[in-house]
Parts: C-alpha cells; structure tokens; sequence
C-alpha cells in the first residue's frame, strides 16, 4: 500500500469515527442516558494579565499562575435542556507590582451559573449535539491594599450567552466539547478606591474540555477556560492621581483536571 492510501485510509476511519451508528436503543432508555448529571472537583491554575491605561497612567501587570481549586454541579432535567453551575475559588499567590521590586497578595475567583439547551445529530444517546447557553459569569479579584493603588480589588460579573458543540468519539469513551462565550458584564464594584463611572461593558471568552471515560460513573475532564473582558470608565478614579477617562483590560486563562461523577 502506497504513503499515499495509507493517509486516505487513515482519513476514512478517524472520519468513521463521528459518523453516528444506527440506533438500538430505545426511547426510554435514550432519555434516562441523555438525562445523566453530575458532580465534579478538581484543580487547575489561572494564568492572565491585568492593564489599566488612562490619560496620564499605565499599569499592567501579568498572572503567572494562581492555583485554583474548581467544582461545579450539571443536570438535565429533559433531554434538550441543562442546568450548570461552577466554582473556581484560587489559593492565592504574590503579585509583582508594576515598575517596582515589590510584591503583593492577589488572589482571584470564577463562578458561572446558568442553563444550556441541547439539539442532539442523531437519534443515539451520544450523538454530537449543539449547544446554546446563557448564564452569569463572576470574577471576583482580592488585591493586598497598597498606596498608591495601582491594582484595586473587584467583582465583576453579568449575563453571557455561549454557543459550541459536544462531540463524543471512540464509542463515546472520549468526548470533545467546545464553546464561544460572549458577556456584559454591567457589575462593576472596586474597592478600597475606583476607577471611575463605569460606563461601557464588554467580555467574550470561551471553553476546551476533553473528557475520558475510566471506570463507570467516573470520568476524567480536562478543560481550558478563557475570560477576556474590557471595561471604559468616565470621570476621576479615586485610585490615584490622573485617572480619568480609565479602560481595564483583563484576561484569565484557566487549565486544569477535574474528576466527574455522573449522577
């Protein structure tokens, strides 16, 4: 068998392997399988980088890993439609302080809630399906008080709608899923001292998970998340001398492995 064949056989089967087969099954016991939640913990690090730019200040400054202990809860009370939530609460790490020698305390937590309608490609229990969800996305940042505040601490949260695709393979011992995620996050509350009026909002972000059967009800979840978000500020910023007019830009990726247990 020629190079060539080889490769165009190879195609044939990976293809193979996303071509959904005749169903077997029946309606009821479809819905019981597609109707399966979940609990699941684990751990990951949140890497990112923070920027405040403004008429006459410029501050950025870079995550290079705060650990993160993450937890969530899934269910599907129908077929078509899910219920999430998730919680990424970090452990903390030193901060450098921008332009200087020093260090702060920062520390920074996600939580997302929300639901997820399903529209399966196919009539088997795991066949791919797409995804459209809308939730409330969270980030909340805890920053060692400091003068002059160059960093603030903050809760920024709001709605987010994502859409992607669930893809299972190899019998559906491994499933691949993706999404795009786009937020508002209209919440803005900084403290000990601010960055303005808030007054424009906007975030997009999206999520890699790959996930491994091991031993039924376990699986083994690897996941990627990406938070990007901008907010313009109007007026003076109490956060030191010539904010006004402020932009923040932040950025998180999030990577880690979680254990789930289907319920």
């Amino acid at each position: 068998m020629s190079t060539h064949q080889t490769w165009i056989l190879c195609g044939l089967l990976w293809i193979g392997a996303y071509v959904p087969r005749a169903s077997a099954e029946t309606t009821e016991e479809r819905a019981s399988l597609r109707t399966l939640g979940g609990a699941f913990a684990g751990a990951g690090i949140t890497m990112g980088r923070l920027s405040l730019v403004s008429g006459s200040a410029l501050v950025r400054t870079r995550l290079t890993a705060v650990p993160t202990l993450e937890a969530g809860l899934e269910a599907h009370p129908r077929e078509e439609l899910g219920l999430y939530a998730r919680l990424g609460v970090g452990l903390g790490a030193d901060l450098d302080v921008p332009n200087t020698e020093a260090t702060l305390q920062y520390n920074v937590h996600q939580l997302a809630v929300g639901t997820r309608a399903r529209l399966f490609f196919g009539e088997r229990a795991d066949a791919p399906c797409a995804t459209l969800g809308l939730g409330l996305v969270v980030v909340k940042q805890d920053v060692q008080d400091h003068n002059p505040a160059l960093l603030v601490s903050s809760v920024v949260g709001g709605p987010a709608l994502d859409g992607g695709l669930r893809w299972p393979l190899l019998d559906a011992r491994v499933v691949v899923g993706a999404r795009l995620r786009l937020e508002l996050p209209t919440f803005v509350r900084e403290s000990p001292r601010d960055s303005g009026d808030p007054s424009f909002y906007f975030g997009y972000g999206g999520d890699l998970e790959v996930e491994l059967a091991l031993i039924e009800p376990l699986w083994l979840r690897a996941f990627a998340r990406y938070i990007d978000r901008t907010i313009e500020f109007e007026g003076d910023g109490t956060r030191g001398a010539g904010t006004r007019g402020a932009t923040s830009h932040d950025r998180f990726l999030t990577s880690g492995l979680t254990v789930f247990y289907r319920l």
